[in-house]
């Protein structure tokens, strides 16, 4: 009975405090492609993203309702960085479904204007002015929005005697931009103004802190679970905690709500991922600390990249390549370092039992693909006599209707595709995740190769398969399993067969050797087929914009030099990036990845015939 009584307190006490009106919510995820339309439209670089915020704990000391019901005053403001556009995951501040909808409209077009921020409030006036004099028609939506924030600052937001000089100030600053000279220090202690950007830094890892966890060994990074992206989180680094300091006195009654910093000393790993989910979902503040001991480090001293003894053969090292750098708009000739390599463990092997019915069927239907033989009559030359055209001319001859013989002659032509394919695959560690309780993505992909193979080889196209992983610029891995040169054969089955998750995803120095490869076929259709399961990255500072600039710019030289490209995923993100790296009509996302093999071969008769 206490528990059913405590229930019903804890939803209506939640939801007298609450002031958000959840029935008329707008979902980012839901209209993130018609804001990132009009991102782009109003100038903002295609290759910026729309990224959902981390929440803020806002007040230092919120209202005494919130605190008896256990809301902290959390928030999601905008904010943007040289990778992306940050915006709340969902907004719900206000009672039309159609407004919270404006909000995240008018807060795209002050992102496309804003500059780095020096003083909170005089920038913001700023910013908002700016957009007055770019975009006049965007201010009776301002206006509007202005409007219904006010309604609630002056009726339901909860502010401190000692900052009402400080709110009164926000608001004449709301209702007439410029109007307000004077500086707020402690914005965090006033209620947020979701139509203003961050008032507070957003990085709080150090450069040299951030280092050290990215540069995780890729061992470590095994059977990690990918938390669901609710929205963003806000994270910290601190020191290692001892483990000596296990007691810990305080009164139960003090505590209304999870702390803004929770350190957890968890040297286990047998840990439940629903309550670390729920966990996660509950802080604000995620701490993380650099442990000076780990099992790896008990086992090997360098994780890197395996002795020369247990790694992958390598046919050719040091090929030298360019990578674009899109802060200096330049491309770097000679930047990185790319090794061909073949799989240790291959072994020449038939097709695996379980592909054998599907390849022969799949054989059957590319073979209708296959080059006919053609005769060519009425020719002045050709290998055989054009019989109906001799007897004819024979006769005219006796009627002496015809002086000179044409066409006597008939000649066998061969009608072949003129048609090179190379098909990249990306062998990064991600593709180590299971689809399903019986296959990982790498099992797919090695399926999809090998059915591949047999399919391409019935229809007579000449075809060749490599894959790529890397470590940093100076490590890349090009796994030449297939040549242009090289026929069918168990050992080519070998080389597929033996394929293994690598490291990571540097893309666009695996394009350009495959362009190299392309362009090197005397053929006038040229396709470069990429196969992938996510966005291009490594552990240097080739992730984010980075690595999608140079993708991009990697393949623009491509078909530059005459190539087409077309991308295949099944990453569920693809939408976020693809199109600004390949274009909208030169990719495919493949929802279930089982499907892989099939649809890819149905894509690859489609864009050659």
């Amino acid at each position: 009975m206490e528990e059913y009584v405590g229930k019903i307190w804890h939803r209506a006490i939640s939801k007298f405090s609450d002031h958000h009106f959840v029935e008329q919510k707008v979902l980012l995820s839901d209209i993130r492609e018609r804001l990132a339309l009009q991102f782009h439209a109003l100038g903002g670089p295609a290759s910026i993203q729309i990224l959902p915020t981390q929440r803020t704990l806002w007040s230092a000391k919120p209202s005494l309702l919130s605190r008896f019901a256990n809301v902290g005053d959390k928030t999601e403001l905008a904010w943007r960085d040289e990778q992306s556009i940050r915006l709340p995951s969902e907004i719900s501040l206000f009672d039309s479904h159609i407004l919270n909808q404006k909000l995240y409209l008018w807060l795209v077009v002050l992102l496309s204007i804003s500059k780095e921020q020096n003083d909170w409030i005089l920038d913001n006036q700023e910013n908002v002015k700016q957009v007055f004099k770019l975009y006049p028609g965007v201010k009776p939506l301002y206006q509007q929005l202005v409007e219904a924030h006010l309604q609630y600052r002056q009726t339901k937001a909860y502010v401190r005697t000692d900052y009402f000089d400080d709110e009164k100030l926000i608001q004449r600053a709301l209702l007439e931009p410029g109007s307000v000279n004077t500086t707020i220090k402690k914005p965090l202690l006033l209620p947020p103004v979701p139509l203003w950007l961050h008032p507070v830094q957003t990085q709080l890892v150090s450069a040299r802190k951030i280092k050290s966890i990215k540069n995780t060994e890729p061992e470590q990074k095994k059977g990690v679970k990918q938390l669901k992206e609710k929205h963003r989180r806000k994270g910290e680094i601190v020191d290692e905690p001892d483990g000596k300091n296990g007691l810990m006195a305080f009164r139960l009654e003090s505590y209304f709500s999870w702390s803004e910093f929770v350190n957890v000393d968890r040297t286990d790993d047998d840990s439940d991922d629903n309550s670390s989910q729920q966990a996660a979902d509950d802080m604000d503040v995620i701490s993380v600390s650099e442990s000076s001991e780990t099992m790896s480090s008990r086992l090997k001293f360098d994780l890197d990249l395996p002795s020369s003894e247990y790694d992958d053969h390598v046919v050719l090292d040091g090929i030298l390549l360019p990578e674009w750098d899109f802060k200096k708009q330049q491309l770097i000739e000679d930047y990185c370092s790319l090794k061909l390599m073949l799989p240790k463990k291959a072994k020449p092997t038939n097709l695996p039992q379980h592909l054998v019915k599907e390849a022969k069927q799949l054989k059957a239907q590319f073979e209708q693909l296959k080059p006919e033989k053609n005769w060519l009559k009425n020719q002045m030359t050709g290998s055989e006599l054009d019989i109906d055209n001799v007897i004819r001319y024979q006769t005219d001859v006796a009627r002496g209707q015809v002086t000179q013989a044409l066409g006597l002659f008939k000649s066998l032509q061969h009608n072949m595709r003129d048609l090179s394919c190379l098909l990249l695959a990306d062998l990064s560690l991600s593709t180590d995740a299971w689809v399903n309780n019986e296959a990982r993505v790498i099992d797919i992909i090695r399926d999809s190769l090998l059915l591949f193979s047999e399919a391409l080889e019935s229809s007579g196209d000449q075809y060749a398969i490599s894959g790529f992983s890397s470590v940093r610029r100076s490590q890349i891995r090009y796994y030449q399993l297939k040549t242009f040169q090289q026929k069918l054969d168990n050992v080519v089955r070998g080389n597929l067969n033996a394929i293994e998750p690598g490291y990571y995803t540097r893309m666009g120095a695996a394009i350009r050797q495959a362009t190299q490869q392309l362009l090197k076929q005397d053929s006038s259709q040229r396709l470069l087929l990429i196969l992938t399961d996510g966005k291009p990255n490594d552990i240097d500072q080739y992730e984010g914009r980075y690595g999608i600039e140079d993708t991009r710019q990697s393949i623009q030289q491509a078909r530059a030099q005459g190539l087409q490209t077309f991308c295949i995923t099944i990453d569920e993100d693809a939408n976020q990036y693809l199109p600004y790296i390949f274009g909208k009509e030169h990719y495919i996302l493949i929802k279930k990845a089982h499907q892989l093999p099939k649809k890819l071969l149905k894509l690859y008769a489609t864009l050659t015939c």
